[in-house]
């Protein structure tokens, strides 16, 4: 099975619409089950879709789709090329004065979804909200539950991403399923971080399981959220709650092979 997450920064990049299609056709290319998602935004003055192309809607929440939801925007770019996905979406908060931003998952076969709010904030114009969205399945019977999570940055009073982490920690069936966490962690593996080691104490990176490994960081210096960053840093990833054969892990859309088309780069995993 192939695992992609990417952050894409959606309607903020210019020629946006093209690299839109530059990630279909990669999905495409790549065959990949299974895609994690996020800042998948749609604006909130822009149109509802009363039927949103093969949309799963958390069971927990009713959602509202606009006409350029990100998402559907792939999801109908896919269609065009001969690819089903089914796909859900769940807002976490106001994204620049302008968007409805999200999480989503993108997946071959139909899942049950879910999503879970993580932090202290639920106000939906702090930037702070952060939802992640589950996907549950079942895959040659084994149960699985695919996670698109969008974390804060570690903050030293415990609040930010501990207390994300640990309010999603406790909500995973992590003894009754295959568990595949998938997204932008905002917690750099490449420095001395302790978020990092965090994550470890329960789940195993697919980067260090990797055969083969291509490529290492995933966002350049000086980037929305890491201003005064001036490292590269690894803070995509896609964890796994047992150990598994994982023949690769590679960076892709790192303008090496592959275009760039956010200000992050995105992680292709394949599991044997």
């Amino acid at each position: 099975m192939k695992y992609l997450t990417l952050n894409i920064h959606s309607w903020m990049e210019e020629n946006q619409l093209t690299k839109f299609e530059e990630i279909a056709a990669f999905i495409l290319k790549e065959n990949i089950d299974v895609i994690a998602l996020q800042e998948v935004n749609q604006s909130i003055g822009a149109d509802v879709v009363n039927d949103p192309l093969h949309f799963i809607s958390p069971k927990n929440e009713e959602v509202t789709i606009k006409e350029d939801n990100a998402g559907l925007v792939l999801v109908t770019l896919l269609k065009d090329l001969g690819c089903d996905y089914y796909w859900s979406w769940s807002m976490c908060h106001i994204g620049y004065g302008k968007y409805d931003e999200g999480i989503c998952l993108l997946s071959k076969e139909k899942m049950e979804t879910s999503s879970l709010l993580i932090s202290e904030e639920f106000d939906i114009v702090d930037y702070r909200r952060r939802k992640v969205l589950l996907g549950r399945q079942t895959i040659a019977s084994r149960e699985y539950c695919f996670v698109s999570c969008h974390f804060s940055w570690w903050q030293k009073d415990n609040t930010g991403f501990k207390y994300e982490w640990d309010n999603l920690l406790k909500s995973l069936p992590l003894s009754e399923a295959n568990v595949v966490l998938l997204g932008d962690f905002n917690n750099p593996a490449n420095i001395s971080d302790e978020g990092y080691d965090l994550i470890r104490r329960d789940f195993y990176d697919t980067y260090s399981l990797a055969h083969q490994k291509l490529g290492d960081y995933t966002i350049p210096p000086n980037i929305d959220g890491w201003k005064n960053s001036q490292d590269n840093l690894r803070v995509d990833y896609i964890w796994v709650n047992k150990m598994v054969p994982v023949a690769s892990s590679k960076v892709v859309f790192d303008g090496v092979g592959t275009p760039i088309v956010s200000d992050h780069f995105g992680v292709l995993v394949e599991v044997c």
